[in-house]
């Protein structure tokens, strides 16, 4: 699902966490928002063009099935060889930790939300 602006709403997130038996860490509405409009700028996506936000419960629980149980995606990205996941590592204490999933392995790692949109910011310029 795309985004739009009535799609980040935390009442969409705790139906999500309500159908996968999983909580996002506290303020990830606000910080999804952050990351929802960063990938309007024309920068975001021309580097990540096939980037999309999962929105539903439904395409969570399919990214789900791929990774390991204690990561809860919350964006995709389209590659050749196949779909990278970015997700919150619920392992971590504070649940801050971002990883990207990518086939059977976690290949990129962020300490922070704020570290990884860093990351992303550095795309735009």
């Amino acid at each position: 699902m795309y985004l739009d602006s009535t799609n980040l709403q935390p009442t969409a997130l705790r139906e999500i966490e309500k159908s996968v038996g999983m909580c996002y860490p506290q303020s990830a509405a606000a910080l999804l928002g952050d990351l929802a409009r960063l990938m309007l700028v024309h920068g975001f996506r021309e580097s990540f063009p096939n980037a999309c936000l999962l929105l539903s419960a439904q395409e969570v629980a399919d990214a789900r099935k791929t990774m390991p149980s204690t990561l809860l995606p919350f964006m995709r990205v389209l590659e050749n060889q196949g779909p990278d996941f970015y997700a919150f590592d619920l392992n971590d204490a504070r649940g801050w930790r971002i990883v990207v999933w990518a086939d059977h392995a976690i290949v990129e790692e962020w300490t922070t939300f704020a570290d990884f949109l860093g990351f992303l910011r550095g795309f735009l310029q």
